[in-house]
């Protein structure tokens, strides 16, 4: 407990501290978010707050429990995703080249570090579902699909960032009552830095926009890290695949009912657009606080559902059937609202302050 503790206040106070020299020197190092086009933050903002909670999340590496297991194989993965981030947020990659490095650090984390999903669980109610050589590929697709909804959630001050501290936390408490100190130190870390970065980024009463926005180092850094602790977890049995889903639920939804809707109207998957579920929401006349105050209290209480779901032995089937039934609500709810959005019914959005 106190290896966390530790960790926890040395992540926060490096974070606080990179914050500020970075911010300083966003300009030189070309780590600038200009507003234009589809950005509608009303000044340049810097994009570290990615690098300044990667880089203090390595903090955890001072503890023997966390080089002596898997996780040391967690540093290059992150490595890799950071540089490339850094890389992305100067010049802007390519989906195609961005998407390798995401499955180097899966192929990481999958192969090297033998973290990975080899069961789903009892999700149909006819015994555990074992992976066995789909396991790797599975895991893959889980890690790219969590790096990516955290990447498009990723469009208002403070949400994406909310979003990962939620399942982080809870990751940490849950590691830490089981005595799994490596999950608990890692989990610890990024969410300390990461509640440092929510100071200057969410907005508060007495601050009208964000100092620093995450940028794709960030959110691709953050979805990784989320991504490599639940699948951990979920295979050292401290919560189950389904829960898993519950606990990164927002992001999930929103990603899967975006890609539905852009594959039945023949857009491209991945390309930008204002189809999400914060721009339904500040189409319908919140503000950009209440916007973010609101999805962060559903996912809360999602993620409280899952755990109570869990908490209860209520069988995994009926909690995957209502994660699915979820996922039908949240894909008409949303359908509906843009195409209201689409015919004219809901004004379009004021410029405001969004990254």
């Amino acid at each position: 407990m106190l290896a966390l503790v530790l960790t926890a206040s040395i992540s926060f106070a490096l974070c606080t501290i990179l914050l500020q020299i970075l911010i300083k020197n966003a300009t030189s190092l070309r780590l600038i978010d200009e507003p234009g086009g589809r950005k509608h933050h009303q000044a340049p903002t810097p994009l570290v707050g990615g690098l300044a909670i990667g880089a203090s999340a390595f903090s955890a590496i001072l503890w023997p429990e966390v080089m002596t297991s898997n996780l040391i194989w967690f540093w290059p993965a992150l490595f890799v995703l950071l540089i490339t981030g850094l890389y992305d947020d100067r010049h802007e990659l390519s989906p195609k080249k961005r998407l390798i490095t995401q499955i180097v650090a899966s192929l990481i984390m999958a192969v090297l570090a033998d973290v990975s999903i080899t069961s789903l669980g009892d999700i149909y109610g006819i015994g555990p579902i074992q992976l066995i050589a789909l396991s790797i590929p599975v895991t893959i697709f889980a890690v790219l699909s969590a790096i990516n909804a955290f990447n498009m959630i990723d469009g208002l001050d403070g949400l994406a960032g909310g979003l990962a501290f939620i399942p982080l936390t809870i990751l940490s408490a849950i590691a830490a009552k089981a005595e799994l100190w490596p999950q608990a130190i890692l989990s610890g870390a990024f969410a300390a830095a990461l509640f440092s970065f929510l100071l200057i980024n969410y907005r508060f009463p007495w601050t009208s926009r964000a100092k620093a926005f995450l940028g794709d180092t960030g959110s691709t850094t953050l979805g990784f890290a989320i991504a490599w602790l639940l699948v951990s977890s979920s295979e050292s049995s401290l919560i189950s695949p389904v829960t898993a889903l519950y606990l990164i639920a927002i992001p999930l939804l929103d990603t899967a009912a975006v890609m539905f809707r852009r594959k039945i109207n023949g857009r491209p998957l991945m390309e930008p657009g204002r189809d999400h579920l914060h721009h339904i929401l500040r189409q319908s006349g919140l503000s950009v606080t209440s916007t973010v105050t609101a999805i962060h209290s559903i996912a809360l209480l999602l993620a409280a559902i899952g755990l109570t779901l869990s908490a209860l032995r209520i069988p995994e089937f009926i909690s995957f059937g209502g994660f699915c039934m979820l996922l039908l609500v949240f894909v008409w709810f949303t359908s509906k609202r843009n195409d209201a959005i689409a015919s004219g019914m809901l004004k379009p959005m004021q410029q405001d302050s969004l990254g």
